[in-house]
């Protein structure tokens, strides 16, 4: 492999062992949602914070929903696992330097809480200009 290759390897290397090891330090809160939303505030190509987002249906098909969902089994340790490596493995094949800007990742899985019906990664890049 070219040393450019390594570069692109080794271009968003800090900040996806960060993001990695806040999806383990998330490994709770994902063991009671089946499915989420994590997003990471990134400054200076590093994870300034984490926030979730929690959706509640109140009508569903123009109706009230009055009874609470069923409860299905969370993300395991081992899809915590998974989850982590599948995420560093596209974070990983970006091409360009993740300096400033949110990194979105939606997950669903499936009942088992170990294999995925849904993982995506979206990448939001902020420009800010300088003002006088």
């Amino acid at each position: 492999m070219s040393n450019t290759g390594n570069k692109k390897n080794e271009l968003n290397k800090t900040l996806i062992n960060e993001v990695k090891q806040k999806l383990l330090d998330s490994s709770f809160e994902m063991e009671k949602k089946p499915e989420g939303t994590i997003h990471f505030f990134v400054r200076n190509g590093l994870v300034q914070m984490r926030y979730e987002e929690e959706e509640i249906n109140i009508v569903q098909q123009g109706q009230v929903n009055e009874q609470p969902e069923l409860q299905r089994v969370g993300v395991s340790l081992k899809g915590v696992s998974n989850l982590i490596r599948l995420v560093g493995n596209a974070l990983g094949s970006v091409k360009h330097k993740i300096d400033y800007g949110d990194i979105i990742i939606n997950y669903s899985v499936q009942e088992d809480g170990t294999n995925f019906d849904n993982v995506t990664a979206k990448i939001v890049r902020h420009y800010h200009y300088a003002r006088q």
